[in-house]
């Protein structure tokens, strides 16, 4: 079996205690190896760089906003009982798609007033990047404990320490981090295609990430449960399926700009 450790390592520093905590460290992590990859992708594109860290620090603050109220919406019942627990992100508690919502509108607003033109190249930078650090990202809740598995039998089960049941279960978060990453790959070698229309990239990636997220929700425990025709779905497969209909019809919307306007070049 395989334990998690939630702090790496505390140490002194002019007689105060300082933890270093696996998740806030795998979230650094994600956060500037994204930050790169979106920088290295809008470079090749021949983007304004520079426009980037202008207002880069905005979209990531309303993006961890986003991800923390999305977190507590969906653990209410215990937040109301410990309001300020609310407020120790170090802990954990990110939930993706706040994230994912929260930067995509701080980012669409910025990108609407000043690269308007560019839009859509600028969304086809920005997805791999958001894939990687949540691919990332994983790893430090498999570390912190969070987002865990269902009880499984499996060889490669894990116990979770914080939990305190003893009970060994899917490494979920190791599954969706190999995907996450997976993903991010493909989207990579499918960017190199010379073929493609602007905006391609980021449906085709929003519809990978919710395809990888919805199947492996099945390996993970459920927070809210939903209904639907006698059949249960957790709330993220339902997040996954609306942002996929979505995702298909942009694509096709887009496909049918770029196609008329090769036909009158």
């Amino acid at each position: 079996m395989i334990f998690m450790y939630r702090e790496l390592l505390t140490f002194t520093i002019f007689g105060k205690s300082i933890t270093l905590y696996s998740y806030g460290l795998f979230m650094s992590i994600a956060l500037v190896l994204g930050i790169l990859v979106f920088y290295k992708l809008a470079e090749k594109k021949g983007l304004r760089i520079s426009r980037i860290f202008d207002n880069i620090v905005l979209v990531i603050l309303v993006g961890f906003v986003g991800a923390r109220v999305g977190y507590v919406l969906a653990h209410l019942d215990y937040y109301t009982r410990y309001p300020l627990d609310a407020l120790k992100i170090w802990q954990g508690g990110l939930a993706f798609y706040g994230a994912f919502l929260g930067g995509l509108l701080a980012a669409l607003i910025w990108f609407l007033r000043e690269e308007r033109r560019n839009l859509w190249k600028w969304l086809d930078c920005a997805i791999p990047a958001v894939i990687l650090g949540n691919g990332i990202g994983k790893i430090g809740c498999f570390l912190n404990g969070c987002c865990h598995g269902r009880p499984s039998n499996l060889a490669w089960a894990i116990k979770i320490p914080v939990l305190e049941d003893n009970i060994a279960r899917h490494p979920a978060q190791i599954y969706e981090a190999l995907a996450y990453i997976l993903v991010f790959v493909i989207l990579i070698l499918v960017g190199r295609l010379k073929y493609k229309f602007d905006g391609f990239i980021f449906f085709l990636g929003l519809i990978l990430h919710s395809l990888a997220r919805f199947g492996l929700e099945y390996y993970r425990e459920w927070i809210i449960t939903v209904r639907l025709v006698n059949i249960e779905f957790s709330d993220a497969q339902i997040i996954c399926s609306v942002i996929i209909i979505c995702a298909i019809i942009g694509m096709v919307w887009r496909r049918n700009i770029w196609t008329k306007r090769l036909f009158k070049n």
